[in-house]
């Protein structure tokens, strides 16, 4: 789904996607198959400048497998953000980039800035990005009041999480050695 933002009147358009939608749809299915979604894109230019503010969210979900006990489960996401298009400048010899070094140096009450080249945006790209971003690095389900599981029901408050499978030992490949006798 290519937006032309040269083309967007001085008040800001306002775009909404739903599973309906074939372009948006073709973007995100490698992410979540045939799970229904919508997203909301309003962008709005910011003066002469050549910068937009885009707000928005989208909803769908994951589908996932518990880090705990395998099972599958499906992982909501809810995600809304504000970030400015700022045009790519582009960067002289001896010219530097600085970014924050650490996470705790990150202003995260402001909006983030995404540098962009040409006049074209991608919202398919930004979705499919922002959807994979909320994925997490170890899902798991959450958990009840009692500390349980709401997918398998184990009670995994507090607690290693472990399986009851036992490993099968190969004998090890050099252990007949020890029956030779040498004369």
């Amino acid at each position: 789904m290519q937006i032309r933002l040269n083309e967007i009147p001085q008040d800001g358009s306002t775009w909404n996607f739903d599973q309906n939608h074939a372009e948006m749809r073709e973007c995100l299915t490698d992410l979540i198959s045939n799970q229904p979604f919508t997203a909301t894109l309003l962008i709005q230019p910011l003066g002469q400048t050549g910068t937009y503010q885009i707000t928005g969210g989208v909803q769908t979900q994951l589908g996932e497998q518990c880090s705990r006990c395998g099972d599958d489960f499906p992982l909501l996401v809810n995600e809304k953000f504000s970030h400015l298009l700022v045009p790519a400048l582009g960067l002289e010899r001896d010219d530097k980039m600085v970014k924050a070094n650490h996470y705790t140096e990150l202003n995260e009450s402001g909006p983030e800035a995404i540098e962009f080249r040409g006049q074209v945006f991608s919202a398919g790209d930004f979705f499919h990005e922002l959807i994979a971003l909320a994925e997490p690095l170890i899902p798991a389900p959450a958990l009840t009041a009692e500390g349980k599981c709401t997918v398998c029901k184990i009670d995994v408050q507090n607690q290693t999480f472990h399986y009851d499978e036992t490993a099968s030992l190969k004998e090890h490949p050099f252990a007949g050695l020890k029956n030779i006798k040498l004369n």
